[in-house]
C-alpha cells in the first residue's frame, strides 16, 4: 500500500466559511480546508485571516 509520509505539495477543496477563532484566541473570519498530500489524508486545516496575511493550522485528519 501507499504509505503516507511528509508534506510536499497540496491539492485543496475549500470547506464551509464563517467566523472562527484563531490560535490567537481572537475571532476572524475564516474557513475549514480539506488537503490531500501524495494521496493520502484528507487532513483539515484552519484557514484565516490575521491582518493581511492568510494564516494556516493545522486540526487533524478527518474521521470517516
Amino acid at each position: 500500500g501507499r504509505r503516507c509520509g511528509r508534506v510536499t505539495r497540496t491539492e485543496e477543496d475549500q470547506g464551509e466559511t464563517g467566523e472562527v477563532v484563531a490560535p490567537n484566541g481572537r475571532a476572524a473570519r475564516g474557513h475549514v480546508e480539506e488537503k490531500t498530500i501524495n494521496g493520502c489524508g484528507p487532513y483539515l486545516y484552519l484557514r484565516y485571516w490575521q491582518g493581511k496575511t492568510l494564516k494556516s493550522k493545522y486540526i487533524g485528519k478527518k474521521k470517516a
